[in-house]
C-alpha cells in the first residue's frame, strides 16, 4: 500500500498548543476520527497554534473542551504551575493550548481512532497504510520530529500519558539507561534529571492524588507557566 496525501499530512502534525519553553504533554494517539474533507482544511504544519478560542474549539471539534478528559487533566496540572491563581475550569475554557499558555499536547501516533484497537478498511482506504506496517512506519519519523521540536522550543518538562506505551515513550525520548524513580501506587515513573514524567492515560479516570503528585514534582523541577 502507498500512503496517501492524508496520511502524510496527519503524520506531520505532532499536536497543538504553545510549545515554547513550557510544558509538553505527549499522549498515545488522538481520539475520535477524521474525514478527508476535514484533513483537506488542515494547515500543513508540525503543530497547530490558535488565534482565538473559536479557532481552537473548531479545530479540535471540542466546544469549550468541556468533558474532554485530556483537556481536564492537562488543565488541572497546568493551573498548579501558573504564576497567577486560576481555576482549572477557567484555564481549560480560555487558556489551554492558546498562545502564551506555554502548554502543548502532542501524540506519539498520528491517526485519530475511537479506540486503540480500532483498525478497519475505512482507515486503510483513507490513509493508505496497513495496521501491520503503521506503527513502525511512523515511529522513526515522529521520534525525529519530536526531538527537533524539543530542541527548538526547549520545554521545561515533558509529561507522557498512557502506560501501555511507556516503552515507546522511553524510546521516543531516549530514556534507556536514565535513572527513574517509580511511584507504583500512582502508576507514575519520574526521570528527574531529564524532567520527564511517565504516567497513566488521562482518559482512564486520573485520580486527583496522581495529578497532585505530578504537579508537585513539576514544581520541584522549577516548572512555571
Amino acid at each position: 500500500m502507498k500512503p496517501t496525501k492524508y496520511f502524510e499530512k496527519v503524520n506531520k502534525l505532532l499536536g497543538y498548543g504553545d510549545p515554547a519553553n513550557g510544558l509538553l504533554f505527549i499522549g498515545i494517539e488522538p481520539g475520535g476520527n477524521n474525514t478527508a474533507e476535514q484533513i483537506d482544511e488542515w494547515k500543513d504544519v508540525d503543530y497547530w497554534t490558535f488565534k482565538t478560542i473559536h479557532d481552537r474549539d473548531d479545530a479540535l471539534d471540542m466546544p469549550g473542551l468541556v468533558g474532554q478528559p485530556v483537556a481536564i487533566v492537562s488543565s488541572k496540572i497546568a493551573v498548579k504551575l501558573c504564576k497567577q491563581k486560576i481555576a482549572w475550569e477557567e484555564y481549560r475554557n480560555n487558556v489551554l493550548y492558546m498562545p502564551g499558555s506555554r502548554a502543548m499536547n502532542g501524540n506519539l501516533y498520528p491517526i485519530a481512532k475511537e479506540s486503540a484497537k480500532e483498525w478497519g478498511k475505512s482507515i486503510e482506504a483513507l490513509y493508505g497504510v496497513s495496521k501491520e506496517h503503521y506503527y513502525d512506519y511512523v515511529f522513526e519519523y515522529r521520534k525525529n520530529a519530536f526531538q527537533q521540536l524539543i530542541e527548538t522550543h526547549n520545554p521545561q518538562a515533558i509529561v507522557c500519558y498512557g502506560k501501555s506505551n511507556w516503552n515507546n515513550f522511553k524510546l521516543l525520548l531516549d530514556l534507556d539507561g536514565e535513572k527513574a524513580v517509580s511511584y507504583p501506587d500512582y502508576c507514575t515513573e519520574i526521570y528527574p534529571l531529564r524532567r520527564i514524567i511517565l504516567t497513566r492515560h488521562f482518559s482512564n479516570g486520573m485520580p486527583d492524588l496522581t495529578v497532585d503528585l505530578i504537579a508537585n514534582k513539576l514544581r520541584e523541577f522549577g516548572v512555571s507557566i
